[in-house]
């Protein structure tokens, strides 16, 4: 009996603690602990005079399985407490929610760009410019004033180009300076020619 009982703790992979019937306590640590589960060298635990039966149930309503044992002999019950808290992984993204950015959205990266401690994957504004990623036109960079000069979609703090000129006002007031894309304009006439033509 006392071999299946360590068969039982050691497939449980936890940390334990054995209490006995007199009262007595002893306390051992499997391979791993709680967050990696596996077999451990065998590790012997006294029960009552003997043993006959074994059971698990949460003896002390905290969540976890324990395991009692019934002690012929004796007419005891040995208790064993399970300890460990178990891990929870509620987006099932391989991170413990204790530790995840984004509890309850996947996202094994935990990427944070603004590192306001919420992952990208759940932070409805992740440059944290207080405009939300849905309208913001660099949602990854920081820019509240939201200015778009060449008026692509694209913010200018994170716009790889600047460029074509989509009217001639932007041409203007030395406005054809800041353009890279499709080419730099000599001038502002350049520029406003390249409005009317495409060329």
């Amino acid at each position: 009996m006392k071999q299946r009982l360590m068969m039982i703790l050691m497939m449980l992979g936890v940390s334990i603690g054995l209490v006995l019937a007199s009262g007595q306590t002893a306390a051992a640590q499997t391979a791993g602990g709680c967050a990696t589960p596996s077999f451990a060298p065998a590790t012997n635990f006294g029960a009552g005079d003997v043993p006959f039966s074994v059971t698990t149930g949460d003896f002390n309503e905290d969540g976890n399985l324990d395991l009692a044992t019934a002690n012929q002999n004796s007419d005891t019950v040995s208790v064993l407490l399970n300890t460990c808290n178990p891990i929870t992984d509620g987006d099932g993204d391989g991170i413990a929610d204790s530790a995840d950015n984004c509890p309850l959205v996947s996202n094994a990266d935990q990427l944070d760009t603004d590192g306001d401690g919420q992952g990208n994957a759940c932070d409805a504004d992740d440059d944290n410019d207080d405009v939300s990623d849905t309208a913001d036109n660099c949602p990854l960079v920081s820019n509240p004033n939201q200015a778009d000069f060449d008026l692509d979609g694209i913010g200018d703090t994170c716009d790889p180009q600047t460029g074509p000129p989509r009217n001639k006002e932007q041409c203007k007031n030395g406005g054809f300076m800041r353009f890279d894309f499709p080419r730099t304009f000599k001038n502002q006439g350049d520029c406003i020619q390249f409005v009317n033509t495409g060329k």
